[in-house]
């Protein structure tokens, strides 16, 4: 389990250095888009603002698409692993001696 959690971090990391993008911080330029759509602007200004608006609602998206992907498999490994564990467990007879 320890290496799991090690390589866990080890990919955090590696995320963190190729300046990909969080949930969190998909959040944050999520908010400020919706702060700029609040904001009065002239007709011009809004169209332009809505072009933008529509491109990030788009990666917004594909962003979350992709994340909900990522912890659906990391959910159904959790369960791979937990089941396999079992069987393991069952076939040694959990530790148990006759």
């Amino acid at each position: 389990m320890r290496n799991r959690e090690e390589a866990a971090c080890v990919e955090k990391e590696k995320v963190k250095e190729k300046n990909e993008m969080t949930l969190l911080e998909l959040q944050d330029v999520l908010a400020e888009r919706i702060r700029i759509a609040t904001t009065p602007m002239s007709d011009e200004e809004r169209k332009k603002e809505n072009v933008q608006s529509n491109t990030v609602i788009g990666l917004a998206k594909q962003f979350v698409n992709a994340s909900d992907c990522i912890i659906r498999a990391e959910k159904l490994n959790a369960e791979l692993v937990k089941t396999h564990a079992n069987v393991l467990c069952d076939m040694i007879g959990n530790g148990k001696t006759n």
